[in-house]
């Protein structure tokens, strides 16, 4: 990209916006290439994701008890879907793709991702038992062995006194 910004710096100073031919077109060439790769990659990384997620839900024994189309209502409930990679062959289907969801919106959504999977994993175990409720471990930074018996200290009673309402969910 330095390239091209010396390119536009060039093309300002010595004023030649409107030489023919269009001094630009490489530049534009250059940044859409850019562009359709970093949406490419946005994409792998969301279906990188997404199947990783798909995985550690799989082999949960409450989510494969469910039968499929309860799994399918789940997931779908959740807003988790398998989207394909927008087509890009032309500037302008580059363009509608980018303005559907620009590349901060990909990972926006891959971010989400394993909250919603959690989700979904949650209203599985609901499914199984109804009396579930979830449990949110508390958060800390552990810089040694004493920190960390107290946080399970703190999180084993958390838990126990969960586990005194019924089942939980972690």
């Amino acid at each position: 990209m330095d390239t091209q910004a010396s390119t536009l710096a060039a093309i300002r100073a010595n004023r030649t916006l409107l030489d023919d031919p269009d001094p630009t077109t490489p530049v534009l060439k250059a940044v859409a290439t850019a562009l359709r790769s970093a949406l490419t990659d946005e994409h792998k990384h969301y279906s990188a994701t997404l199947t990783g997620e798909q995985a550690k839900l799989d082999v949960h024994p409450a989510w494969s008890a469910l039968d499929p189309a309860k799994q399918t209502e789940l997931l779908q409930s959740a807003g988790i879907a398998a989207l394909a990679l927008p087509t890009t062959t032309s500037d302008a289907d580059l363009l509608s793709a980018l303005k559907t969801r620009d590349l901060a919106g990909w990972q926006t959504l891959t971010d989400a991702l394993p909250t919603r999977f959690a989700q979904s994993l949650a209203a599985a175990v609901k499914e199984a038992e109804p009396k579930a409720r979830r449990v949110s471990l508390p958060g800390a930074t552990i810089h040694d062995q004493e920190e960390l018996d107290d946080w399970l200290d703190q999180a084993r009673a958390e838990i126990e006194t969960a586990l005194g309402e019924g089942p939980v969910i972690l």
